[in-house]
């Protein structure tokens, strides 16, 4: 029977369309026809084409159709359907009262009313929370993030989502790291429900653009591994 995957991906840029591909054109998957983009706004799916994904913003690669490719290639899943929602240069603020805190709520509707459950036979769901940089900036405490980092959880499990939810370690701003974010974003794994997703904080400078901040050509596959790699270590059917 197949497996269908369904994986939404929330954040900021790095989990958008900012994984700039300087010297090949938008990453495609290798799976195209296996590996569907589901756009929030319309609540259709299309595939991924040399175009940035749709539901997110940003105007380079996205880095979920990598993590499909690997799932699909690794025989992890027969499909992919990728729900990107996350929105560049947003604080957490945003996603847990702020103007985005509804973005993953309506994603589940959209998915429901395109008869898309997580009940359904041979569907799982995922979801990558990917969001710090912003945070790091404004230099927000630990608890403060801890604290929001709760509701979002809670808001995204209140939805009837009933996959695995996977936090990057996610902080690297221009070469900043904050280990008071770091430790919010580790705070909430249970290894139940809730895993580490990518520590994308371990890649530095050699894997991003001049900005060094959002991933170069060479960085763009090793922040999808990352997240991979996360996945399968929380065990079956990843």
């Amino acid at each position: 029977s197949m497996r269908t995957l369904v994986l939404i991906t929330m954040g900021q840029s790095l989990m958008a369309n900012a994984n700039a591909n300087t010297a090949t054109p938008v990453y495609v998957p290798a799976n195209a026809a296996a590996v569907d983009n589901f756009n929030i706004y319309d609540g259709a799916a299309y595939p991924f084409s040399a175009r940035p994904a749709l539901g997110c913003n940003g105007d380079h690669s996205n880095v979920a159709p990598r993590i499909a490719d690997m799932l699909i290639n690794n025989g992890k899943f027969d499909r992919v359907i990728v729900v990107p929602i996350a929105i560049g240069s947003t604080i957490i603020a945003d996603w847990a009262t702020g103007n985005y805190a509804g973005r993953f709520p309506v994603a589940m509707k959209r998915l429901a009313a395109a008869g898309i459950t997580p009940s359904m036979p041979g569907v799982t769901f995922a979801a990558v929370w990917g969001q710090g940089e912003s945070d790091t900036g404004k230099e927000t405490s630990q608890a403060s993030y801890a604290e929001n980092l709760r509701t979002i959880v809670g808001t995204i499990f209140a939805t009837g989502f009933t996959g695995r939810l996977f936090v990057n370690i996610e902080t690297y701003n221009a070469g900043t790291v904050s280990p008071g974010v770091q430790a919010a974003q580790a705070s909430v794994v249970n290894g139940t429900n809730v895993f580490q997703g990518g520590n994308w904080d371990m890649l530095g400078s050699s894997y991003r653009n001049p900005d060094d901040t959002h991933p170069n050509d060479a960085g763009g596959p090793l922040f999808a591994s990352l997240i991979y790699d996360s996945m399968h270590a929380s065990g079956a059917p990843f």
